[in-house]
């Protein structure tokens, strides 16, 4: 069918993409290459929605971000721990220099692979040749764009502010053994994976009850963490984190596509690709002044400010979006 032909595409580039994962992996972030793959296939299918006013394409595009979000999922599935494993084997230098040629040699794949991209935008025209200006789509706007953006940019410097500093934390504070560092970090990205499973099957179709359940799952998970010490809570705790976070991504991207009018896909796919990476840096960062400043104890406080800040967005945002569709069914 022609709508699954995103699906192929994005499914294609799966493995390119989880080579430039494996760096930001190393400290323990997912690639911002991958994320913005993600988006490109996304954008293709909305594209080709707006086009054909089709809904079997929108859950098209609903699948297309799920699966290619496989990439940032197996990026925690075997960058975290394989980082783990040879900087405890060869040491953080020799790491790093392992890494560096697995980045070089998917970016050379990336360049002989992937077709080019085509940055200029679509011009619309009429009958007469002069270019028609964008329809009113309710729903879709540049508050919604920027709300969605704003609430990954926040949820994401909270989530890196912790797990960045998710070895410490095990080790320190729930005194979990260093040999079981790479099998729990493991674990975490296993549950990610069937979490893009769910997605693609199940949770792609309503991104925004999606979104806020997943918030809610990694609030709880916070509390749990910052009130237990016990090894088996909060490695369960860890398990539900996993399935929780890696959920979330694609569904608050797809809730920025379904937002984002016709005309502003391109832009606000890249709005969303550097609120993304400005979390993971951000986070880092965050994270090492909490930890210095504070203490390790504090860091599931700052995920769980980040989290009750992207709820009052994404909940605000959502009441927005449902006052605009009973205003265009009132008209």
């Amino acid at each position: 069918m022609p709508e699954s032909m995103p699906v192929a595409r994005a499914s294609a580039r799966l493995v390119r993409d989880e080579r430039g994962a494996w760096m930001r992996a190393s400290i323990a972030s997912t690639s911002p290459a991958s994320w913005q793959r993600h988006a490109c296939a996304a954008r293709r299918s909305e594209r080709r929605c707006a086009r054909t006013r089709g809904s079997t394409c929108g859950d098209a595009g609903h699948r297309a971000v799920g699966i290619t979000s496989a990439g940032g999922s197996l990026a925690f599935v075997l960058g975290l721990p394989l980082s783990t494993l040879l900087g405890q084997a060869l040491g953080w230098r020799w790491s790093f220099a392992v890494f560096g040629v697995a980045c070089l040699a998917g970016a050379v794949l990336v360049r002989r692979m992937l077709p080019a991209v085509n940055h200029l935008p679509d011009v619309a025209t009429t009958e007469t040749g002069s270019v028609a200006m964008p329809q009113r789509e309710p729903g879709r706007s540049a508050i919604g764009v920027a709300v969605a953006v704003s609430a990954t940019a926040v949820v994401m410097l909270g989530q890196y502010a912790f797990y960045t500093y998710i070895t410490p934390y095990l080790v320190e504070r729930v005194e979990l053994p260093e040999v079981w560092l790479s099998p729990a970090l493991l674990s975490y990205g296993l549950m990610g994976a069937l979490a893009v499973a769910v997605v693609s099957v199940w949770l792609g179709r309503k991104p925004f009850a999606g979104a806020v359940g997943c918030m809610l799952v990694m609030a709880v998970v916070c509390v749990v963490l910052s009130a237990t010490s016990t090894l088996s809570v909060a490695f369960a705790a860890v398990l539900l984190w996993g399935l929780a976070m890696g959920a979330l991504p694609p569904l608050l991207q797809t809730r920025m596509l379904q937002a984002s009018p016709t005309h502003m896909l391109q832009s606000s796919t890249a709005w969303y690709t550097t609120g993304f990476n400005l979390g993971i840096g951000g986070g880092a960062l965050l994270g090492a002044l909490v930890y210095e400043g504070v203490g390790i104890q504090a860091l599931p406080a700052v995920l769980l400010g980040a989290l009750v800040i992207g709820l009052v967005l994404v909940l605000a945002d959502g009441a927005r979006l449902a006052r605009a569709r009973r205003a265009s069914r009132d008209a």
